[in-house]
């Protein structure tokens, strides 16, 4: 995927701006891909590569649900417990040393501080793991920019209608993100999308 340019966006005239994680605010889809072929290939190459295209087609939801498709669907295992555990180990140290030096959306600073100039409250709600997101975002120097960063284990749907309700994401609200999934959530939760 494309490194995303985000200059062109102005913090007008939504009241809350959310932004999906990978892809949107870092260019790690394909970091993201490869750590998730590299890990699943301790159980052959072939499952490894039916993971990779289940994972690019279900694009925005958490890995543990991509995880137990693997094991149930791919490799026909019903007992994988601890495999499941290894596996999302071994992903997550890989996602970690990659995502450490991903490339930044262009214009992503500077959107974000013309954002927060405006008092404009502003989301991270992401597929990915919330302690590993948000420990990512702050070695990068990113999370200050946001009142929350949200992930895995719960969903983007959930957590959208958990804090709109809640009153914390008032209305207008901006969602951007980079696939089918979070235009989906986006919509259905009276966001507008990019």
């Amino acid at each position: 995927m494309e490194n995303l340019d985000l200059r062109p966006l102005s913090p007008r005239p939504w009241r809350t701006w959310i932004f999906d994680c990978d892809g949107v605010l870092l260019n790690t889809n394909f970091l993201k891909a490869e750590a998730m072929q590299e890990a699943a290939s301790l159980w052959g190459e072939e499952p490894a590569r039916a993971l990779l295209v289940y994972h690019r087609l279900h694009g925005g939801i958490g890995r543990k649900i991509k995880f137990r498709h693997f094991f149930e669907n791919i490799l026909g295992q019903n007992d994988y417990g601890r495999d499941l555990e290894h596996l999302m180990e071994r992903y997550g140290a890989l996602v970690r040393q990659r995502a450490l030096k991903a490339e930044e959306a262009t214009g992503l600073r500077p959107l974000l501080e013309a954002i927060r100039r405006r008092d404009i409250p502003t989301f991270v709600v992401s597929g990915a793991e919330q302690d590993e997101c948000r420990e990512i975002l702050q070695a990068r120097g990113l999370a200050r920019h946001f009142q929350n960063i949200f992930g895995a284990p719960d969903s983007k749907a959930d957590i959208l209608a958990r804090e709109i309700a809640a009153g914390n994401m008032p209305a207008p609200r901006l969602f951007l993100g980079d696939a089918r999934y979070d235009h989906e959530v986006a919509t259905a939760n009276g966001c507008d999308f990019v």
